[in-house]
């Protein structure tokens, strides 16, 4: 006699039968079978996907190493350009000014800061386990009637840097420290607009300074001095290859971009890194305020405009920097690109903006240019995305 059952769904009927080929029921028998071992079920015994196939891929880590092919070369402004610029942006200076960029790093256990304007000894230190940028800081590289002399001691081990004015000294502090280098700083914000107050910071057992621009101390330091200069923050521009039925206009699949602040950049699936750069928090004079409008619908995408947009409340626009629409010293040169039609038909594209510096091409067209400070790979921390720790990103 032939045996018969329901089929378990997503197993085939060969699945229930015995090497005669007949089931393990009779015909009038409507019974429950278990799936085969090593299948994930629920508590009432229905079969589950694999835990890779639940989850987002943008909750999913991607590899370093392929998260950051397609970065792309940098396209500095020339030089002829920053004579003129700098009138613009510092007219009290005589000559030509050139930002310098103080990096600060941090490690727990014990809690360090350390400080480095060499590019060499930067890489080095964002190459240390342990030790991860906290921010970057601009200082000019001339004086003015309103500048003093910044020095920037070391010590170790352990090793740490100390930040404190020419003529002062801290008589607390009984470490031995080796002069480094040094920078020229505002004596407070309104000496330069656009810069911003910062303090530093002293805690003992070892003696250890901090450079910060919080309003108060964190607990267990003591403030000594202060200094004011140009803050930035460091963005990250992603891109991935998106395939979605609102890109039929498009082939089925397009380009899209987003911009995320650092200082450190999480590596997710089918995301690639293309460049990076600084942002200033303040208004320097001849910069402009960059908004970046993002949102997830229908996939992630972003736009970036000088002015509001229409349905602003739609968008997440939490994300906004100070950069220069002409060639200022030192500047790497973006261009600001967007799509709204297709290259397939006439009909119109998903609306979004691309930041690249990559000449415009179908479906992307030129919108604008901005030059901001730029940043390397080798400028770059980057880690695996970890979806416990760094669910932000929603």
């Amino acid at each position: 006699m032939q045996y018969q059952v329901t089929n378990y769904e997503g197993y085939s009927d060969q699945d229930y039968q015995d090497d005669g080929g007949y089931y393990a029921f009779p015909t009038a028998v409507v019974g429950y079978i278990p799936p085969p071992d090593g299948h994930i079920v629920d508590a009432e015994g229905r079969l589950l996907k694999s835990a890779n196939a639940l989850i987002d891929p943008e909750l999913q880590p991607e590899d370093v190493n392929v998260f950051v092919t397609k970065f792309q070369p940098l396209s500095m402004s020339s030089p002829m350009d920053w004579s003129w610029t700098t009138k613009i942006v510092w007219p009290d200076f005589e000559k030509c000014v050139q930002f310098r960029k103080l990096d600060l790093y941090e490690r727990q256990l014990p809690h360090l800061q350390i400080g480095t304007f060499d590019r060499e000894d930067s890489l080095g230190v964002r190459r240390t386990d342990r030790w991860y940028p906290v921010r970057s800081v601009f200082f000019v590289d001339q004086p003015g009637s309103m500048t003093f002399d910044l020095l920037l001691e070391s010590s170790g081990p352990p090793r740490r840097s100390k930040f404190r004015p020419k003529e002062k000294q801290n008589n607390r502090d009984l470490t031995k420290w080796l002069p480094a280098d040094s920078a020229i700083a505002f004596h407070g914000p309104t000496a330069a607009q656009g810069s911003c107050q910062f303090y530093v910071d002293y805690a003992d057992m070892p003696d250890r300074y901090f450079i910060s621009s919080e309003d108060l101390p964190s607990l267990g330091h003591r403030r000594t001095y202060r200094f004011a200069a140009y803050s930035a923050t460091q963005y990250y521009i992603l891109e991935k290859r998106v395939v979605h039925q609102t890109l039929d206009a498009e082939g089925g699949s397009g380009l899209t971009y987003y911009i995320e602040s650092g200082p450190i950049a999480y590596a997710r699936k089918d995301w690639k890194l293309i460049g990076s750069f600084y942002g200033f928090d303040h208004h320097i004079p001849g910069s402009s305020l960059f908004t970046v409008f993002r949102r997830m619908d229908p996939f992630p995408r972003m736009l970036i405009a000088l002015q509001p947009i229409q349905n602003a409340h739609e968008w997440d626009n939490s994300i906004q920097f100070y950069a220069f629409d002409v060639p200022a010293p030192n500047t790497a040169k973006y261009t600001l690109q967007h799509c709204l039609r297709s290259i397939y038909s006439m009909e119109a594209s998903v609306p979004r903006h691309r930041l690249t510096t990559e000449d415009p091409r179908l479906p992307w067209e030129f919108r604008m240019q901005m030059f901001c400070m730029p940043a390397t790979l080798d400028d770059c921390t980057v880690l695996p995305y970890n979806p416990v720790q760094d669910d932000d990103y929603y």
